[in-house]
């Protein structure tokens, strides 16, 4: 794979995974296929309807630490 800057791994497009909406959290699963990125992120719900700060979470399967 080829190294890249901080923006063009920003700029890399994401195809939607998965969205799951649960009773108290919001998950968006998203993966580029040539670079094997996946990102997630976890959205919680307010008690209100309104939703909280998001969480994001970057990896590469099969491998052992997130980012």
């Amino acid at each position: 794979m080829k190294e890249l800057t901080f923006e063009e791994f920003c700029e890399l497009p994401m195809e939607l995974g998965m969205h799951i909406s649960g009773d108290k959290e919001h998950y968006l699963h998203r993966y580029n296929r040539e670079t094997n990125v996946n990102n997630v992120v976890i959205t919680r719900k307010k008690k209100n309807g309104g939703f909280g700060k998001s969480s994001t979470i970057y990896y590469l399967p099969n491998e052992v630490e997130n980012y």
